[in-house]
């Protein structure tokens, strides 16, 4: 067994309502059936509630089962396994290292499972009904007194569930179309509805962005009694109770029902959220960590010993980047990863500790898991990827986008093989990543170049565009997609989107498939859609779905020249051109320079051509900017274009003995050879 699988097993067992040994009817313990599904992608197959007294999990047979601790005959406490009776078709997983993420969260009295599928389903936590929770109401009236049962086993039929957030009292369930659905308790308007009445069914919650419709949600957490959620382009909402602003803002009010957006200085784009009981944390995508609410426990760090509004945590930069931050609805504590995949915590976590205090600024902690009195706060990403649902999966998605035959990584175009581009990223990995890669080719024998490309694109090197993109990691299923593209070209040349998604994210690629005039669109019998895209190649078409579910861009800088000029032709207004420019400023190198400022020079994007040119130009690549530059249809007309040949041609002057011994220079064109000499003789560099 892996170390790392020995250490949550000691944790997990440290929960006592999990170490009393209890035995699941295909004879695992509770602990082997977590451990299970971790190692095999699910993202959280355990929930803790009732302050530790009660617990629900994934079986290894894919099946709910609860635990409790009962009162026995002797008066002594023991553990009761309950399974949680559902329809094999409903929600069952299958024991396979390719299955979606699956979630168990626990609000008031209800076990929520979102399973492979996307389907959610609402079951109670006592398992007292067999047949799941009636969608009727059902009226007991005890003296003054009036007993209110009204939950659904399928509270969105129909609908495709992202993630669930839960705190004791109510729950915000996020649908792959961008709304936020709320459900729950609502007496300091939490669920964003815009009154503060207990609310018995689910109802979207209206995040306005102007008058024609609403922001598109990507994430949501809850706190204690109050709520976040984080939209498109990094803006972040909160609603509910404004005691200690823990909404990050002023207000006139304890109640506020309606979400409004936080402002960071700088304009900062923020990529994740987290609510503990009293506080909330925002990451930004330049790595900044940012708090507001009560600090009287520390759970801001030395930042507050009281109460204040949005400011900057003291996480120093020394301790690693921030990737992905985590809280607790019960808890007053902060949790931060880096990118070195170590935990950081502050607040009321002294236990972890050994002692009863708190932990004023931020430790690390090397462990896999936070659990604080019995609750789970978080786990970190385990040994294989943590799998998404909702993108590239055929079965949850109904558009296919068919992209160019013959399309792999790109190398070809970018004049670099695979093995080059590995052993480059290699430069830049950490040593977590690094290790794991040893690991693997001492278990396996060896470690392909993929292996690295997957580790380097989940990690964040060399082709990443934020920090967020190590909370998302890519499914098994779509890390090895271009290594089957190029075993068989004909094989792996779709990516499956969400047709929900497309409408929000997307309106060209919506009027696209609604249109009966485009050949390119073939419908399938169940509402499915193939479109032919063959104008892109595979690389971009994944990361443009990945885009479009995630909000994140993920490619090498080669891939995203491409969906730049994806964004020009669909008009698209949601930040993907913007992302991709940022991505290639930071990211490109000096074997795919030349490509990247083709593109440029093609796209009328010369600024952000001569940009790259001045910060990857060098003698290994310069023949070839020369020679790109040279055959640019129309760049003499272009100011940045001429400026991109005078940077170019006045490097290779100061360069010239090397250049001229260069292979490139052999296969460039003789007038563009004529006009280098001229330029040395008009530098009286040439002797005669």
């Amino acid at each position: 067994m892996a170390l790392g699988a020995q250490t949550l097993r000691q944790q997990l067992t440290s929960i006592p309502i999990l170490s009393r040994g209890t035995i699941c009817p295909d004879g695992s313990s509770v602990v082997d059936s977590i451990l299970h599904w971790l190692t095999n992608g699910v993202k959280t197959p355990l929930c803790i509630f009732q302050n530790g007294r009660g617990a629900a999990f994934v079986g290894k047979d894919g099946r709910l089962y609860t635990l409790r601790f009962q009162l026995g005959e002797d008066d002594f406490e023991e553990v009761k396994l309950h399974q949680i009776k559902a329809d094999e078709e409903d929600w069952q997983i299958t024991d396979t290292s390719d299955v979606a993420a699956v979630t168990v969260a626990h609000a008031e009295h209800c076990i929520l499972v979102l399973d492979s599928k996307m389907e959610l389903h609402v079951r109670q936590d006592d398992g007292s009904q067999d047949d799941g929770l009636s969608e009727e109401v059902t009226l007991s009236h005890l003296g003054r007194s009036t007993l209110v049962e009204a939950v659904l086993p399928r509270p969105l039929p129909g609908r495709r569930v992202a993630q669930v957030a839960c705190s004791e009292k109510h729950f915000l369930a996020l649908t792959t179309d961008g709304v936020v659905h709320s459900c729950g308790s609502n007496s300091s308007g939490q669920l964003g509805l815009g009154h503060t009445d207990f609310n018995m069914k689910m109802a979207p919650v209206h995040l306005e962005k102007n008058s024609s419709g609403d922001r598109f949600a990507i994430f949501v957490a809850c706190g204690s009694e109050h709520s976040a959620v984080l939209c498109e382009q990094g803006t972040a909402m909160t609603f509910g109770s404004s005691h200690d602003f823990r909404l990050g803002r002023r207000s006139e009010t304890w109640v506020n029902p309606w979400p409004m957006a936080i402002e960071f200085p700088g304009n900062s784009r923020c990529i994740r959220v987290a609510c503990g009981a009293k506080h909330t944390l925002f990451l930004t995508a330049t790595g900044h960590l940012w708090g507001c609410g009560q600090g009287a426990q520390r759970q801001l760090g030395s930042a507050a010993s009281g109460c204040v509004l949005i400011t900057e945590l003291p996480f120093s930069r020394h301790n690693g980047i921030p990737v992905d931050i985590f809280s607790h609805p019960s808890l007053n504590v902060s949790v931060v990863l880096t990118q070195d995949n170590r935990f950081w915590i502050c607040g009321e976590a002294g236990s972890l500790c050994c002692t009863s205090g708190l932990i004023e600024d931020f430790l690390p902690y090397d462990r896999n898991a936070v659990i604080i009195d019995s609750l789970v706060v978080c786990m970190k990403p385990t040994w294989e990827r943590v799998n998404i649902p909702g993108f590239n999966d055929s079965e949850v998605c109904s558009v296919e986008l068919v992209a160019a035959s013959g399309s792999g990584l790109g190398a070809e175009t970018a004049g670099e093989s695979e093995s080059e581009y590995a052993s480059r990223l290699l430069n830049h990995l950490s040593t977590g990543s690094l290790r794991r890669l040893a690991q693997k080719g001492l278990k396996e024998g060896s470690v392909v170049p993929s292996d690295v490309i997957s580790e380097h694109d989940c990690e964040g090197g060399a082709v990443k565009t934020d920090a967020s993109s190590l909370a998302a990691h890519r499914p098994r299923s779509q890390s090895t997609c271009s290594e089957a593209a190029q075993e068989k070209p004909d094989a792996c040349r779709s990516i499956f989107v969400g047709l929900d998604t497309v409408k929000i994210r997307s309106p060209y690629l919506s009027r696209l498939l609604q249109s009966p005039c485009q050949v390119n669109v073939t419908k399938h019998e169940g509402g499915r859609m193939t479109v032919q895209m063959h104008k892109y190649s595979y690389d971009a078409l994944h990361a443009y779905g990945r885009y479009l579910h995630e909000d994140v861009v993920v490619c090498r800088p080669e891939t995203a020249m491409e969906l730049l000029e994806l964004a020009q032709e669909f008009v698209d207004a949601t930040g993907l051109a913007e992302q991709c420019t940022q991505l290639v400023r930071r990211y490109v190198s000096s074997a795919s320079l030349a490509a990247c400022l083709a593109s440029c020079l093609y796209l009328g994007r010369s600024a952000l051509g001569a940009e790259i040119a001045k910060q990857r130009l060098c003698v290994e690549n310069a023949c070839d900017v020369l020679q790109v530059i040279e055959s640019a249809s129309g760049s003499s007309e272009d100011p940045q274009a001429a400026y991109i040949r005078d940077i170019a041609m006045a490097f290779a002057a100061r360069n010239a003995t090397a250049i001229v011994m260069s292979e490139r220079f052999a296969v460039m064109e003789d007038a563009l050879k004529s006009r280098l000499f001229i330029k040395l003789a008009n530098m009286g560099l040439l002797k005669t």
